[in-house]
């Protein structure tokens, strides 16, 4: 990873002099320096990026905070915290810099201090499924009942919202439901998504390892079928499904599906 990283940067630094390249290599550079073990990162060439992006005038939120990445990357918290709010008080109109606080906050605070911090930025911007995705991670930390009110009224209303963001809203929801393993409901609301983007061969891959994981084989079953639909019924994600879901009934078993399994 580190020589793609490297041939990338040198792509770059032909065109270093055009606008918004030394942000993208700055991040470049971030990226390759985690590549690396601590003691051998230099972030010299980081910081010479976002010195040149600021000179400029670009995008001021954005390199306040790859600056905050870099002192929290070399454990500085007090300087990443100065950048973070000053990021926050030269660009109040932009949520970037009011989530990447909270989160930092939930860190090196206190989840109710990030919490206070979102509940701040949810007054400025109103209710936004980005503030929102952002206390979920908080809170599952520390209130699982919590998540799940949270996800309640996140999906209340969810027929009232344009088709576009029903499914940000779904994607955001499946995946929090996961993480508080609560499988069914998170294989039930990956097929609401689904019903409403058929061709969502990813969102059936992951309704397929649901399904597994709780052993409903005939709804895996139903998911090969989808998976075919979209793929081909000789697609390799339909023959690797077909045989997983074979093995698995195996396991529970079935001695006769590992032989049907062998030949696909």
């Amino acid at each position: 990873k580190v020589g793609r990283l490297d041939e990338a940067l040198r792509v770059l630094s032909v065109m270093e002099s055009s606008p918004q390249v030394p942000l993208l290599m700055a991040e470049f550079e971030i990226a390759r320096n985690l590549q690396l073990p601590p003691n051998d990162r230099d972030w010299t060439e980081t910081q010479r990026l976002l010195d040149l992006a600021a000179a400029r005038g670009e995008d001021l939120a954005t390199v306040l905070l790859k600056r905050a990445d870099v002192q929290q990357h070399q454990k500085n918290w007090d300087a990443a915290r100065a950048f973070l709010e000053e990021a926050r008080r030269r660009k109040p109109e932009d949520l970037a810099p009011w989530l990447a606080l909270a989160r930092f906050e939930a860190t090196h605070d206190s989840i109710e201090k990030g919490l206070k911090t979102l509940d701040d930025s949810q007054k400025q911007f109103g209710p936004h499924l980005a503030i929102t995705q952002t206390r979920l991670s908080m809170l599952m930390r520390v209130d699982r009942a919590a998540v799940r009110q949270q996800l309640n009224e996140l999906l209340a209303d969810l027929d009232q919202q344009p088709i576009p963001q029903q499914l940000k809203i779904l994607q955001v929801a499946a995946i929090a439901y996961q993480q508080l393993g609560d499988s069914t409901d998170a294989l039930d609301t990956w097929k609401r998504l689904t019903d409403l983007q058929p061709h969502n061969l990813q969102a059936f891959l992951r309704q397929f390892n649901l399904a597994l994981a709780i052993r409903d084989f005939a709804r895996a079953d139903e998911i090969v079928a989808q998976i075919a639909n979209i793929e081909g019924h000789d697609g390799s994600q339909v023959r690797l499904a077909r045989a997983r879901l074979l093995i698995a009934e195996a396991n529970a078993g079935d001695r006769r599906r590992r032989d049907e399994a062998r030949r696909i």
